[in-house]
């Protein structure tokens, strides 16, 4: 067996010769981002071998070498969105005391009321966790990081290929994450094992079934249909260690194979509405309209350019990004998240940045970036300093608009043309949006104009109230009834609009 010191952790991994280092830093799970699942085309899985730079992917094991891991991006201290707080505050005033599993969920009831719980966004990319205090109605703690799964891929239809037949890897990464991160929160705030009551998970239906230890060949065919039901209550214990062995963790419902507990939770978020569209501008691009009653949902393989991923200088929502740029007299202009020193870009500021380029003329409407212009210098525009933005990431960005704004136009004209009253846009990318400029680069369609609104984490937002009022599971429960899937990949019009959208309209 071949040793691999991990420097700076006392660390070390065991493999045999000829072993990939990608692989044996998954097995030993140590954090290393593979964007690309290991193809070697992403560049996230750059190491120090000996300290000299290299790629884990494309490192075979032949002698004992030390490796230096980077800094994973995504862990700080999340900056709640104004969206977390509110909520937990305002359903804090009518939140019912007490409850129990709605009938035809698994498991386990819900005991005594203790006065805290766990809220947690179990996203493709990001995580968001929340403790949070019933009684007073506040966040307690909030905390975001990278999702520890990254390591196999950034895309769900990585994760699922990764699991077909046994998802045991994955759901230890992220199991011990989640325990790890939970216990700091409730030793910092002083919360003890008898102050919290419940934990609720939601996640799309990948991610839930990767928390939970379930197999993902039913969603990774056709005709892609979940073999197992993935939601309800389950012993915390058996999924996060002795820690959590009195508490109940509810695990949000799906509404089909890639249509989550995440949409569900942000149907419950705004359940106070009428007449909402609800657009999730994650990595699994997830789509509500609720009008008339009905609910059609629906979901676009948007790809993680929007949370930062698979770009050149990209990173999540956290200290340091570049969330917001404009033009100031022809110059670039941008403002960070925490007002930090600029080290990479996260989807809004992308957002942003198209926006710039089309309005100043730098870019052509096929999305290629005109050399000739001031802004533009070998295929890149630089933010500042080393933080820039590419050729590629200007085609990154394209793929996932297209396929969200795809998406939109084909269930707005499957309600008849009805334009929906309000339009939220959920999410960390949404958190941050200029609305303008998701019309400017043609994200969004006209007609939604002074419709939206940002609505931040509406997933957490959702996860939060169903913490104060388990009852509202039966609301979850109305909406697998009256749902209907919209499947993008089999409508007649979907590659016509997709091609179409890839341009700009600026």
């Amino acid at each position: 067996m071949i040793r691999v010191r991990i420097e700076g952790t006392g660390k070390t991994a065991r493999a045999g010769g000829g072993d990939n280092l990608l692989t044996c830093l998954r097995e030993a799970g140590l954090p290393v981002r593979a964007d690309c699942g290991g193809a070697g085309t992403c560049g996230k899985c750059r190491v120090l071998v000996d300290g000299k730079p290299a790629l884990a992917c494309q490192t075979i094991l032949t002698r004992e070498i030390t490796v230096a891991l980077p800094e994973m991006a995504g862990d700080e201290e999340l900056s709640a969105g104004k969206n977390d707080l509110l909520t937990a505050r305002q359903v804090a005033a009518g939140a019912a005391r007490g409850g129990s599993a709605p009938d035809g969920f698994a498991a386990v009831s819900v005991g005594g009321e203790a006065p805290c719980f766990i809220a947690i966004d179990l996203g493709t990319t990001t995580i968001a966790v929340s403790l949070i205090d019933r009684a007073r109605g506040s966040v307690l703690s909030s905390a975001s990081f990278l999702n520890p799964q990254c390591a196999y891929g950034a895309d769900v239809i990585s994760r699922i290929n990764a699991s077909l037949d046994d998802s045991s890897a994955l759901s230890a990464l992220v199991r011990e994450r989640l325990a790890g991160e939970m216990a700091s929160m409730m030793q910092k705030t002083g919360v003890g094992r008898d102050g919290l009551g419940r934990i609720v998970v939601a996640g799309n239906t990948t991610m839930s079934y990767l928390l939970l230890g379930l197999p993902c060949r039913s969603l990774g065919f056709a005709p892609f249909k979940p073999a197992y039901p993935a939601g309800g209550y389950y012993e915390a214990g058996s999924l996060f260690g002795a820690e959590f062995s009195d508490v109940k963790c509810l695990v949000m419902p799906y509404l089909s194979a890639f249509v989550g507990g995440d949409i569900t939770a942000g149907l419950l978020s705004a359940d106070h509405r009428d007449d909402y569209f609800i657009i999730d501008m994650g990595t699994n691009g997830e789509l509500a309209s609720l009008t008339d009653g009905r609910l059609l949902c629906s979901s676009t393989a948007a790809g993680p350019a929007f949370e930062g991923v698979n770009l050149s200088c990209g990173m999540g929502g956290t200290a340091g990004a570049v969330s917001r740029v404009w033009l100031d007299s022809g110059e670039i202009r941008f403002a960070t998240i925490g007002g930090k020193t600029p080290v990479g870009i996260c989807g809004s500021g992308v957002l942003d940045i198209i926006a710039c380029l089309i309005r100043a003329g730098a870019m052509r409407a096929n999305g290629k970036l005109d050399e000739s212009h001031p802004l533009v210098a070998d295929k890149r525009v630089v933010i500042a300093g080393q933080v820039v933005f590419t050729q590629k990431d200007v085609r990154e960005f394209q793929l996932a608009k297209s396929a969200i704004r795809s998406g939109i136009e084909i269930l707005l004209a499957e309600t008849g043309g009805v334009v929906p009253n309000c339009v939220l846009l959920a999410g960390g990318f949404g958190q941050h949006l200029d609305p303008e400029s998701a019309f400017v680069t043609g994200l969004l369609p006209a007609l939604l104009r002074g419709r939206v609104t940002a609505a931040g984490n509406t997933s957490l937002a959702g996860a939060i109230r169903v913490g104060f009022d388990p009852s509202l599971l039966e609301r979850a429960d109305d909406y697998r009834k009256i749902s209907r899937e919209i499947n993008l990949a089999t409508h007649p019009n979907f590659s016509d609009m997709f091609m179409n959208f890839m341009r700009f309209e600026g």
